[in-house]
């Protein structure tokens, strides 16, 4: 620790020098603002930033961030800054101006600029183009490397502030954006890489929302598998996404983690486009279908998940939390059907995620297993996490949903807690005890075990009426909400 505490003192010690003697005069104009140097370059590395990231700078928010981990990650950025500084505007930039022009020396600068970057970001130093110039343009016009390196310093702290934002801090936020809040979202890595610093470092928590699905659609060839399906998960919330096979559960998740892009419409995570890596990383996901190497250990797997993220769970804790520890040196070929799905869930829990995606995170676990699932969500859920559950078991969706969402040929049908789709449904269960029934014309479902019928119906008043002035002879009615199961069913049926 000490010799990378001596390397960058040297670094540091390095750029002051470099910064120094790169400021004596040359051949630029001598516009007399010296003394404004440091304040000038400030505003401009300030408001380059905010261009480029179209963002403002939240200061009450900057005021309660933790000042003590910010210096530590602010100082080695300051020191690279003024270092390249130094190199690429005062030394490189000053000594070209008389030999081959300003306007000349600011394009080759900045063009090496950008490329001494495309080595470690690839096609994301295509933005150092333009902050490069912007740099040079600095230096030129008020003939001061001082000022080129306080603007590159203000340029890349702020980004350093934008990391901050993850852990909770909101720091920034949005000017001059769309109602929507959209940008155009990449469709291939290298447009991903292409992406500018502001997308890949600002705040992932501007919004309040966790998740936001707004008119999303999506086509497989000539099937619609989305048609302007709209949906949002805020914080603290458990929502249940509910839907028969084929209803385009599966592709929302699909956007809504970053997988696919939407034909129309927009994703959003915590305020970011999910294909952006940074706003996935507060997300934890366990798939429907999970496939492990069969040849790993239990706790490899889990220190291969954990690797991704900046401060994940202990991999004691979460083989302790999901009752994995008595299998933790097993190789995952050799795990049980519960076993594979515990493993499944504890590495969506591995980064301390603020959201979880659990495509039916219960199936094939036993009664004690699943109730111990559902505690642990709803720890997750009341210590402000969010929850998008997709389950076929809809007692569990009622049971652990705040809100419910149903969605059926690509559109979400109904959204709201179990007793509002169960009112949405709009029917009402009827039973009774019965030797036989006339024709009741408000029936819409006939159940008979024994003598018990069951009767669904969209006007319990109506069916009552018809049945007591037919004159038949009946007993024990009983008139309730229908289950949950069958709300559902109602309002998924093929009417075709």
């Amino acid at each position: 620790m000490s010799d990378v505490w001596a390397r960058r003192g040297s670094l540091w010690a390095g750029a002051f020098v470099l910064v120094l003697l790169a400021d004596l005069p040359r051949h630029v104009p001598p516009f007399p603002v010296d003394s404004m140097a440091m304040p000038v370059g400030a505003l401009t590395g300030a408001a380059l930033f905010c261009a480029l990231a179209r963002r403002s700078i939240d200061w009450r928010g900057l005021q309660r961030s933790r000042t003590p981990a910010l210096l530590r990650r602010a100082l080695p950025i300051a020191g690279r800054s003024a270092y390249e500084e130094a190199i690429w505007r005062g030394l490189a930039f000053g000594l070209l101006i008389p030999i081959v022009g300003a306007v000349l020396a600011l394009v080759l600068t900045t063009v090496a600029f950008a490329l001494a970057h495309a080595r470690r970001q690839g096609w994301g130093a295509v933005v150092h183009l333009g902050t490069g110039a912007a740099f040079g343009a600095v230096f030129y016009l008020l003939g001061s490397v001082v000022a080129a390196a306080t603007a590159h310093v203000t340029y890349n702290l702020l980004i350093t502030l934008g990391l901050e934002a993850e852990r909770g801090t909101r720091l920034f936020r949005p000017i001059g954006t769309p109602a929507s809040g959209a940008y155009a979202a990449p469709t291939t890595r290298r447009e991903e890489n292409m992406m500018d610093e502001r997308e890949k470092t600002v705040s992932t928590r501007e919004s309040p929302e966790a998740l936001e699905l707004t008119g999303v659609a999506k086509r497989f060839g000539q099937k619609e598998a989305l048609r302007g399906v709209n949906l949002v998960v805020r914080e603290g919330e458990i929502v249940a996404l509910l839907g028969p096979n084929g209803a385009g559960k599966t592709t929302a998740v699909s956007i809504m983690l970053g997988l696919r892009r939407p034909d129309g419409g927009t994703a959003r995570l915590y305020g970011a486009d999910p294909r952006v890596a940074r706003a996935r990383r507060v997300v934890g996901a366990t798939p429907q279908d999970v496939a492990f190497p069969w040849g790993l250990r239990v706790l490899d797997v889990i220190d291969l998940v954990r690797a991704h993220f900046p401060d994940p769970l202990p991999a004691a804790e979460l083989l302790e939390r999901f009752g994995l520890s008595s299998v933790a040196d097993r190789q995952t070929g050799g795990l049980s059907g519960g076993q594979k799905r515990r493993l499944a869930v504890a590495l969506a829990f591995a980064g301390r995620p603020r959201l979880l995606v659990l495509d039916e995170p219960t199936a094939g676990l036993d009664v004690e297993a699943r109730r111990d699932l559902w505690g642990r969500i709803r720890d997750h859920a009341s210590n402000g996490g969010s929850v998008l559950l997709t389950t076929h078991q809809l007692d569990e969706a009622e049971k652990l949903a705040s809100r419910i969402a149903v969605i059926d040929t690509g559109r979400v049908v109904a959204s709201g807690s179990a007793a509002e789709i169960r009112a949405r449904a709009g029917l009402v269960r009827v039973r009774l005890t019965a030797e036989a029934l006339p024709r009741l014309s408000s029936v819409v479902e006939t159940q008979r075990e024994a003598g018990l019928w069951t009767l669904h119906t969209h006007d319990a008043d109506q069916l009552v009426t018809e049945l007591v002035t037919s004159g038949t002879s009946f007993s024990n009615l009983e008139v309730s909400p229908v289950p949950l199961e069958e709300a559902f069913l109602e309002l998924t049926r093929d009417r075709s």
